[in-house]
């Protein structure tokens, strides 16, 4: 979040500076194709974003270590990933402070750039989590499930008293049987709320992702939650 909040604050403007200093590349013109001046100051400062983030992520690491964590293989293997997705992430903000930048109004750049912000970072992830909370109300509540599991087990205590009669240690093998037919029935019905609450709850993750995906920013705020192990996808492992 950190990183999304003010690493894409710096790089908008970092890309937003690139091309405001209009006098310089006018002077840099008379020597040099306007296509290698933009390609170079363009790389130059994508580079230094990439080396920037990739030394921070370095620094992070070595602070794991000296507080005694060490990353196994699968660990590294999704540091990787989110640090793929981060430096993505910032090359597209990085593009939209250059466009901000290219623009003949100087204030107009600024104002884009102060939109652009607020609504990849604040707005876009706040309607994603509106629409998938909304969406979720019509999940059955937990209340509801755990009524319908204890009355699904009341029901078959009261079929098992009727047929094996009273479960005592003095008739082990009414215990017996009454035990097996939960696992044979009982049971099975239970875990059917289950999977049922299970099914609810991944089509709403599905429903989410989707909606994640459709922005960059939001992409990168579900990935990084699924990578180090918060996301809906570990829950539902979880559940």
């Amino acid at each position: 979040g950190i990183m999304l909040l003010f690493g894409g604050l710096l790089v908008l403007y970092l890309g937003y500076e690139s091309f405001t200093h209009r006098d310089y590349l006018r002077f840099m013109y008379g020597f040099v194709d306007y296509k290698r001046i933009f390609f170079a100051s363009v790389l130059s400062r994508v580079l230094i974003i990439i080396f920037l983030f990739m030394f921070n992520a370095r620094i992070s690491l070595i602070l794991l270590k000296i507080n005694g964590i060490r990353f196994t293989g699968k660990e590294n293997e999704h540091f990787f990933i989110y640090m793929v997705i981060l430096v993505l992430l910032l090359v597209f903000f990085f593009a939209l402070g250059t466009t901000a930048g290219s623009l003949k109004s100087g204030f107009a750049g600024f104002v884009m750039v102060i939109i652009s912000w607020f609504v990849l970072v604040f707005l876009f992830p706040g309607i994603v989590n509106t629409i998938t909370s909304r969406k979720a109300d019509n999940l059955v509540s937990n209340y509801k499930l755990e009524l319908q599991k204890l009355k699904s087990l009341m029901a078959y205590e009261r079929d098992s008293l009727e047929k094996y009669g009273d479960t005592t240690k003095d008739n082990i093998d009414a215990v017996r049987k009454s035990l097996e037919d939960f696992l044979e029935r009982g049971l099975k019905k239970i875990q059917a709320f289950e999977e049922l609450m299970r099914d609810e709850m991944e089509e709403n993750i599905r429903f989410f992702e989707f909606l994640s995906s459709l922005f960059p920013s939001t992409f990168y705020l579900s990935a990084g939650n699924e990578l180090s192990g918060i996301g809906y996808e570990n829950f539902i492992i979880f559940f």
